[in-house]
């Protein structure tokens, strides 16, 4: 189910996980010809996000795969409806820990199950990993929290780049080998020090001295999240590089709420590039306000470019009053002074006066004049254009 507003589009599911990847892939997959089929499907649990986020480097052509989750042990009416719906070309992914029941399952609606299979999480990831042939970019992020983590799964959505677990307490011995035994260049870190303690990140260095490590961090979960869309590395043009007032689509998701964070991943790599912003049920972090005031293009005027944000869940998970705030910041707005505006073309009249134009629209007129460099108030002719700012909001 789809609910809009003007510069927002929400996909919900009553706060169901497996109905919400159902319909986020329903959102992105037509499925009714080959070309808008996905060439593969991911299967995954629907109570464990450390065998999940991972998953997300899988979403990546040449797979293009939807993520859908579901019960370790059992398919469920749902999942089969979805897979016969979408009808992948290549292979269904079970990922984690699943059982052999739905590996049965797969098999017995006709597809080809593609087993990446572990009860333990590190060597999960390490799996998956070594099944997208090693390569030499890999994200590092906290097993034991998945705030910080999940962002990682949009960039793996973007890029296929594997996302690889560290303890909060000690660096794995599977992570440790990972990087000793394969040609590994950039390492990035996501997560503070409340995810990923300083020591963790001192011994990811000392591995090996000519590994490229860079930490992407912030003050709170929502800073990292901002943090991780501005970041990017010129030498490996890892990163989003999303700080520019040129419009971008966002992903937006409760930093509670694994489940919907690793499904929307997608967005990021389906044509929409929709990296993910951490935000509350009931407000919108003062980070985020900031991110998106620095990035709104701030023409002030209907027209391109536009931003535009996804809400990721229910309102029992982002409340409607939250989104219609997000909605506000991503107008394409304009600042005069401390003020958000937008502006509005106005044609003089017969009468017209600086003054009763300021009252009409309850401004001042040095905000008219502010807006219309050069404009005479003595000197106003008919038909001549005006910029008029309307709908203010303190900042």
């Amino acid at each position: 189910m789809l609910n809009q507003t003007i510069y927002t589009t929400r996909i919900e599911a009553d706060n169901d996980p497996v109905e919400y990847s159902i319909t986020m892939s329903q959102f992105i997959y037509h499925a009714t010809k080959p070309g808008n089929r996905p060439n593969s499907v991911i299967l995954a649990s629907k109570d464990d996000y450390r065998f999940a986020i991972p998953a997300a480097s899988l979403i990546h052509f040449p797979h293009n795969a939807p993520i859908l989750l579901t019960d370790r042990d059992s398919l469920g009416k749902r999942v089969e409806m979805e897979l016969k719906r979408l009808s992948p070309r290549d292979k269904v992914f079970l990922i984690g820990d699943l059982t052999n029941s739905i590996e049965q399952s797969v098999k017995s609606l006709g597809f080809n199950a593609y087993n990446i299979l572990s009860d333990d999480p590190i060597e999960n990831a390490v799996n998956i990993y070594n099944f997208l042939n090693k390569p030499m970019e890999i994200m590092i992020v906290s097993v034991d929290s998945f705030e910080e983590s999940m962002l990682a799964c949009t960039w793996a959505a973007h890029m296929a780049t594997p996302i690889i677990y560290t303890n909060k307490n000690s660096l794995p011995l599977k992570t440790v080998d990972l990087i000793m035994q394969n040609n590994i260049t950039s390492i990035y870190i996501l997560g503070g020090s409340s995810s990923i303690p300083f020591d963790i990140v001192t011994e990811i260095k000392a591995i090996k001295n000519s590994i490229n490590v860079q930490r992407i961090e912030g003050n709170s979960f929502y800073e990292t999240s901002v943090n991780f869309m501005k970041f990017y590395d010129t030498t490996t043009t890892f990163g989003w590089d999303n700080y520019q007032k040129q419009g971008y689509s966002l992903t937006f998701c409760n930093k509670d709420n694994w489940q919907h964070g690793v499904c929307s991943s997608i967005l990021a790599h389906t044509g929409k590039h929709a990296p993910m912003l951490l935000i509350n049920k009931d407000s919108v972090p003062n980070e985020i306000k900031s991110y998106i005031d620095s990035v709104n293009p701030s023409t002030g005027m209907a027209k391109p470019p536009f931003m535009h944000g996804y809400i990721a869940g229910g309102t029992d998970v982002i409340s409607y009053n939250t989104q219609v705030e997000l909605d506000s910041y991503l107008k394409n707005v304009a600042w005069l002074g401390n003020r958000r505006i937008e502006k509005m073309k106005y044609k003089i009249k017969s009468g017209d006066s600086l003054q009763n134009l300021a009252k009409l629209y309850n401004i001042s007129e040095q905000d008219i004049l502010q807006l219309n460099p050069g404009l005479s108030p003595n000197m106003l002719q008919m038909g001549q254009p005006v910029t008029i700012p309307v709908t203010m909001d303190l900042q």
